[in-house]
């Protein structure tokens, strides 16, 4: 009897063991998604969080571009100020000459139809010019505090853009990581479906 009872209990002992086994092996899967739960339950808000510095990132490069219009800009208006004053001021010289001209000598001619000037004339001649200097005088000098402006803005939005500049690394490794982290999020979607 002994020996007939050998032969079924070696099979229960093999069933035992192999339920002890595939036992251990559930539970070790089941471990593994309990990590990988709530390891998802972690990536979610992180990603979310990444998102938003994602946003953050690409405002600052909107912003960049935008300082980059106005910096044009100002370059620009900066340009033609420095470009104008050394015209306005070679024409206030050459206005200057002929006023001094007009003043000094009696009966002058008038410089656009070469008619003898009667004094009255010559006063009126000489106060347009004076006007006109005036003018030149005062566009030169507009000038001037729009160069001086235009420095100040210019470097003003040099700094900012430099500020700006990382803005790009940060949007790139942003994106790298969220996408990271949703290949992870998603494999464990995946493995928790299976």
């Amino acid at each position: 009897q002994e020996k007939r009872r050998q032969g079924p209990l070696a099979e229960i002992n093999a069933a035992r063991a192999a339920l002890v086994q595939e036992r251990s092996s559930l539970e070790r899967q089941y471990q593994a998604i309990q990590s990988q739960s709530a390891e998802m339950e972690t990536l979610k808000p992180e990603i979310d969080g990444l998102n938003r510095e994602l946003a953050n990132s690409q405002a600052q490069l909107e912003q960049r571009a935008e300082l980059d219009g106005e910096l044009q800009t100002a370059r620009q208006r900066q340009a033609e100020a420095r470009a104008e004053n050394p015209r306005l001021k070679a024409e206030m010289e050459e206005l200057k000459e002929r006023i001094n001209r007009l003043v000094t000598v009696e009966g002058a001619a008038c410089p656009l139809c070469g008619q003898p000037l009667n004094p009255a004339d010559r006063e009126r001649l000489i106060d347009e010019l004076n006007q006109q200097g005036k003018d030149m005088g005062d566009r030169y000098r507009a000038n001037q505090n729009l160069l001086r402006e235009a420095d100040e803005i210019v470097r003003g939005l040099e700094e900012q853009i430099r500020k700006l500049s990382k803005a790009e690394t940060e949007r790139l490794a942003t994106t790298e990581k969220i996408s990271r982290l949703s290949a992870r999020l998603e494999a464990g979607g995946k493995m928790l479906q299976d």
